[in-house]
């Protein structure tokens, strides 16, 4: 589930909010604010978004690399990868 659908599509802003609580979900949509503002205003030598599409992309090309990693920083989002499969996605997982 990307960014964008897990902070815009209004089915998924309830129950995110009701599983880690409403301050945290606040802080998590300010959070997702100052990195917008960060792609518009960075050089593009020190903008995230920037670099870690170019990073993914040279790793796709030039090493094969077809996985990403989503790795919770936070307790709180421990149970994320478990919750697409509550709303109708699944998850892929694929070992070896």
């Amino acid at each position: 589930m990307g960014r964008w659908t897990l902070l815009t599509l209004v089915i998924y802003r309830l129950p995110i909010a009701l599983s880690i609580g409403y301050d945290a979900f606040i802080e998590m949509l300010e959070g997702a604010y100052e990195m917008d503002r960060h792609f518009v205003e960075a050089p593009m030598d020190k903008n995230m978004p920037v670099l870690d599409g170019t990073y993914r992309y040279l790793a796709h090309q030039l090493l094969g690399a077809e996985t990403q990693a989503i790795i919770p920083y936070d307790q709180a989002l421990h149970q994320l990868p478990a919750f697409p499969t509550t709303v109708g996605y699944g998850v892929k997982r694929q070992v070896g």
